[in-house]
This record gives structure tokens, C-alpha cells and sequence, in this order.
């Protein structure tokens, strides 16, 4: 494809930044896959009314996730009181345990998750938070 004719600059568009995570500051379990052997994954995530995120762990897998559409309380071992998380907002998951639940007995809730994935174990190693 000759790209010559593409435009150079940025037009009629606007970037807002919602979450981030500091790369260096991400402490995995020491069995488990380094940052560079990860892959970055990006799915949506439809929770059904009244229904729930089961009890997970982020020591392993740091992840932004982003409401679409509803909204949800998270309940974490690290947060003195349940975190509400309305459509258009984004909370960062590093080193978390948590559930969801989404506040809705009428209506799905939506999300995207970003993550890195650590989706396999090399023969030389074995991870436990895996």
C-alpha cells in the first residue's frame, strides 16, 4: 500500500487519557512470567444483571479496566470500604484480590479489561499465582 497521500498530523481528534499503570512499579510473584514475556490483552467483559466477578487475584496479572456501560462495586482486600465504579470511569488492578458485583438487578453491565497476560508456563518454570 503507498502511504506517500497519508496524512501526517492528528485532525478531528481528541485523546483522553483514563488510567494508567507505572510500569516500573509492578511487582510480579518471582515464579511467574517476567513483563517482557507477557501478552497484552484487551477484552470485553458482559455481566449479566444482578451477576457477579468472582473472587480473583492480581499479583500476577495487572490490569485497567474501564466501565462502558453500568455500574459496579468492587470489594478488595486492599480498600477500606467497597469501590463504586460508574460507566465512563477506570480503575487500575495491581497486586489486588477482589470481587465485583454489578449494581443492576435490571441491567447488563459492560466493561473493557486491559491486561498482561501471563497465559502459559515454560517447561523450566513453574508458577503458583499463575
Amino acid at each position: 500500500m503507498d502511504l506517500t497521500e497519508a496524512p501526517t498530523s492528528n485532525a478531528e481528534e481528541k485523546s483522553t487519557p483514563l488510567n494508567h499503570i507505572q510500569i516500573s512499579e509492578i511487582t510480579l510473584p518471582a515464579d511467574c512470567a517476567p513483563i517482557l514475556d507477557r501478552k497484552m490483552r484487551l477484552r470485553r467483559l458482559d455481566v449479566f444483571p444482578g451477576g457477579v466477578i468472582g473472587l480473583h487475584d492480581h499479583s500476577n496479572r495487572p490490569a485497567i479496566l474501564f466501565v462502558l456501560k453500568g455500574s459496579m462495586t468492587i470489594h478488595e482486600d486492599q480498600a477500606d470500604a467497597p469501590i463504586i465504579v460508574n460507566e465512563g470511569e477506570s480503575v487500575s488492578e495491581v497486586g489486588v484480590k477482589h470481587y465485583a458485583v454489578n449494581n443492576s438487578d435490571s441491567d447488563p453491565l459492560t466493561l473493557l479489561t486491559f491486561d498482561l497476560l501471563d497465559d502459559g508456563k515454560p517447561a523450566d518454570r513453574e508458577c503458583t499465582g499463575c
